[in-house]
This record gives C-alpha cells, sequence and structure tokens, in this order.
C-alpha cells in the first residue's frame, strides 16, 4: 500500500489508534496537540503510542508553550522516545501565545533539534489559503522556514491542511516542490460530512463552493480516489495523509475504499 499516514487528537485511546495503524497499514500516525488538551495528557499519549511500536510525528504547536524551559522540556521527552524522529511545527489557533513563541519559525531558530535526534521537520501548507493570513505572507514564511531548516541541516517535508479540491491541492504541491524541491505529502479529510463542512465553514467563508450544504456534492470515496490517482500520476506526491477530525472510527470505515483502490493498483 502506499505511504499513508493519519492524524489523531492526544486523547485518543491508544489501543483503538494501534488497530487502526495496523488496519491500515500506515507508516506514521500523526498526534494533534489542541489548546484545550493539557501537556502532560499529550505527552503521555505519545509515550503511549510508541509503546505500541507506532512511529509519531506529534505536532509542536507555538502558541501553546508557555516558555523557553518548557519547550526544552518537550524536545528532550521526544528525543528519548526511539519512534519520534520527526515532528510537525504548527503556529497555533490560540489568538494570543501562551509564550514567547509565535510562529512556527520560532521554533527553529536558535534550536538545534538535529542534536537531540530530531531528523526531519514538517510544516504545514495551505494550498486553499488561510483565513488569517494572505497568500503572499503564507508563501513568503514557508519559504523562510524551509531554507532555515535545511541550512541547519535538517530534512523538510511539507503536509498540506484542509482542502476542499484535489486539483488545487496537487497543483499547489507542484508549484511547492518547482520552487523549493521540497516534497509535500497531500491530506484528505475522512470524517463525517457534517464535521467536514463544519470545519470548512469554520475555516472558510466561501466553503459552501466546494461542499454543498445538504452533502450532495461531497463523497469520500471519491475524494480519496480522486486523491489516490493523482498520487499514482505524480512523482512529486508521495503520501497520503488522512484526517478525520477526531472521529478515528471513521478511519476504520476506509478500509473497504483503501483495498478497492489497492486492487485496482491506485495504492
Amino acid at each position: 500500500m502506499s505511504d499513508i499516514s493519519f492524524e489523531v487528537s492526544a486523547n485518543s485511546d491508544s489501543n483503538s489508534v494501534h488497530t487502526i495503524y495496523r488496519e491500515l497499514e500506515a507508516k506514521q500516525v500523526f498526534v494533534s496537540w489542541r489548546p484545550t488538551i493539557r501537556l502532560d495528557v499529550y505527552i503521555k499519549t505519545c509515550e503511549e503510542l510508541t509503546k505500541c511500536g507506532i512511529p509519531l510525528v506529534p505536532h509542536v504547536v507555538a502558541r501553546n508553550i508557555e516558555d523557553k524551559d518548557q519547550y526544552k522540556a518537550i524536545l528532550k521527552t521526544f528525543s528519548e522516545i526511539s519512534l519520534i524522529r520527526s515532528v510537525l511545527l504548527l503556529a497555533g489557533d490560540r489568538r494570543n501565545p501562551a509564550g514567547p513563541y509565535g510562529n512556527s519559525l520560532d521554533l527553529i531558530v536558535g534550536h538545534e533539534l538535529k542534536e537531540i535526534g530530531i531528523d526531519t521537520v514538517l510544516f504545514a501548507g495551505y494550498p486553499q489559503g488561510h483565513p488569517l493570513i494572505s497568500n503572499e505572507e503564507l508563501t513568503r514564511y514557508l519559504g523562510k522556514k524551509i531554507d532555515y531548516a535545511i541550512s541547519r541541516d535538517l530534512k523538510v517535508e511539507v503536509v498540506t491542511q484542509l482542502c476542499g479540491c484535489v486539483e488545487k491541492s496537487a497543483e499547489w504541491i507542484k508549484n511547492l516542490y518547482a520552487e523549493k524541491n521540497v516534497l509535500a505529502r497531500m491530506s484528505v479529510p475522512v470524517g463525517r460530512y457534517e464535521t467536514i463542512n463544519r470545519q470548512f465553514k469554520k475555516i472558510y467563508s466561501n466553503a459552501s463552493q466546494e461542499l454543498a450544504a445538504d452533502g450532495s456534492g461531497w463523497s469520500r470515496s471519491g475524494f480519496i480516489e480522486s486523491a489516490a490517482r493523482t498520487i499514482k500520476r505524480s512523482n512529486i506526491i508521495p503520501k497520503l495523509h488522512l484526517i478525520s477530525f477526531d472521529e478515528i472510527d471513521t478511519l476504520l470505515s476506509i478500509k473497504p475504499d483503501l483495498n478497492s483502490l489497492l486492487n485496482r493498483g491506485l495504492l
């Protein structure tokens, strides 16, 4: 099967996640860290999942971190967990940062992640734009983050964020590769339609143009197949990233879709 990863929240049951990881034959599991989740709960979840033998990519969220000592403690903890060698660096959704870090660039400038065992950093990409940041700013800051991370001898990947159009996401990934020679994994929303639509409306004012209000324009199976076909045709989109919005039962429900794609040579 293709290189598949999926995302779970920091309070997910480790046995359930391990079952999904095994059934989907996933390569990595991302663990989100929302502002409402305490740091100790987040760290405990990461530790429990790695005990199950799951390679993790934890979210390190700049605006959730209270001070430099806390950040160093987080990195030290991750360095002691053998199955964590990659982190996804994010600014976060807090309007006001909890500490001195306002964006993900702050998390690599002046910090030697390579020395503590982190080999790869991932950054978020926004093919459909961002509600608070212009496309020009997004492009400029992503470029700065990529350049700085590479200068520190770190491997760099990008993972696209919520986007309702496979073609738009693929074009964005193609342009990123042409500009920076960096690969990006394509995110596919696989939660329930109502949840996905709510997330779109929360983030994008024109969400109705991407997802019909009654669900008639949305097919999870169709979206997954479209993404798989796009990845199959491309030599610069090697990975598929599944986002369930905490509805992790939906990850198991797509196994027949993935098996169908596999049998047809699309995964």
